[in-house]
């Protein structure tokens, strides 16, 4: 008897024991359970879970910045499809935007980039939240949808500076103001008449948080929203050897290049007169070098040029033909019509040959954060392929 009241015990425990697993509260948390328990140092799920972008749909790009690009997905032509992705140097995409075109966002600059959504400039974060000029209590972004007709606004957004403008009306009439945010979008001088005056009038060159207008014998501080008591201890301040905005030459008609800097009243000169039959082009000034071609018998060599006249190395002679040239950290990537070749100071790093079917070579080439964006005008592919390349032109995912 004992034995039969001890077996139907085990029987009712393991009933109840089944029943309990065929619950819908138990059926859900075994499908809410992950297989295997992350421990605190396990990485967590959604960082390997992202979605990687397959580069052979994608239809428009833009370069890296700060470790991130825009690229769209989908029919190039249909004006239904404004769905933009923001993704990583892994191909992941990070978040997703909707009703935005891909030539209505800007490259990331201190963790912020510029949107045009809903027919308006909006500022859009490294995580994917928008905000409105209103959220602001502006009525407007200082920038264009274009982003490019307000150059100045652009310069100092990429500076890590938002400028906020609104209007208002009394019965006396309207004013407009303008305040300045940083790239947190909090706020470092407030709405005024005065400001908005000051941003219409000065002009001049942005450098290193400040606005440098030599003309006027100004500088402006973006940061405190005045001009600053003593403009000559500022530029002093500056080191010109890599403020690139503040560096210029031009070619005088004996072939001399001269180059001066906006801190100092002297004027240098590099005696180039022996190469006036070959010197094809030169560029400006960064980091004490600067990029310089020439040209003989119908080929073109490469090099850079130091402050001094001398040149970094020997030039070197160009798979093609000189068409163009990239400039990115002190990486200079050259395009011509069947190649692209990438230099730094020490010499010649890495060649890619363009594709055969490729027309008049690439159509589109930016270079930003050491990363090559190849657009492909392709006569055996109908639209444009894309594609990320490093500097020495490894696919980058």
């Amino acid at each position: 008897m004992k034995k039969f009241i001890a077996l139907f015990l085990v029987i009712l425990t393991l009933l109840s024991l089944i029943a309990c697993s065929s619950s819908p509260e138990s059926q859900l948390d075994n499908l809410n359970t992950p297989n295997n328990i992350l421990s605190e140092d396990s990485s967590s799920p959604s960082e390997d879970n992202k979605t990687k972008v397959d580069m052979s749909k994608v239809t428009e790009s833009t370069p890296f910045s700060e470790g991130k690009a825009w690229v769209r997905i989908g029919d190039i032509t249909s004006q239904d499809d404004k769905t933009i992705h923001c993704i990583n140097k892994k191909g992941e995409i990070l978040f997703s935007l909707n009703n935005v075109y891909l030539n209505g966002v800007s490259t990331f600059h201190n963790g912020i980039a510029l949107v045009y959504q809903d027919s308006s400039v909006c500022i859009c974060d490294e995580n994917g939240k928008v905000t409105t000029p209103s959220q602001l209590g502006a009525d407007e972004f200082l920038a264009s949808p274009s982003l490019l007709s307000s150059e100045r606004a652009s310069e100092y957004f990429k500076g890590g500076y938002v400028l906020a403008k609104k209007t208002e009306t009394t019965f006396n009439g309207s004013s407009t103001k303008l305040a300045i945010f940083n790239s947190k979008l909090e706020k470092l001088s407030d709405f005024s008449e005065e400001l908005f005056e000051i941003y219409q009038d000065i002009g001049g060159t942005y450098y290193n948080g400040y606005v440098v207008s030599l003309e006027k014998d100004k500088i402006f501080d973006l940061r405190t929203g005045r001009f600053v008591d003593d403009p000559a201890s500022v530029l002093a301040s500056f080191n010109p050897q890599y403020a690139s905005d503040l560096w210029s030459h031009v070619k005088d008609y004996r072939g001399n290049y001269y180059y001066e800097t906006f801190s100092e009243s002297d004027t240098k000169t590099i005696d180039l007169a022996q190469y006036s039959e070959t010197l094809y082009r030169m560029y400006d000034f960064q980091g004490g070098v600067a990029p310089i071609v020439f040209r003989s018998s119908n080929k073109y060599f490469f090099t850079l040029i130091k402050e001094d006249g001398s040149f970094c190395y020997e030039p070197i002679e160009l798979s093609g033909n000189f068409e163009n040239l990239y400039i990115c950290k002190g990486k200079y990537v050259i395009r011509s019509i069947t190649h692209l070749e990438t230099f730094d100071k020490t010499g010649k790093i890495a060649e890619l040959e363009l594709p055969q079917n490729v027309m008049i070579g690439a159509s589109h080439i930016r270079f930003s954060d050491d990363i090559i964006n190849i657009e492909y005008a392709s006569t055996s592919y109908k639209g444009q392929k894309h594609f990320y390349y490093t500097y020495d032109f490894k696919p980058l995912f």
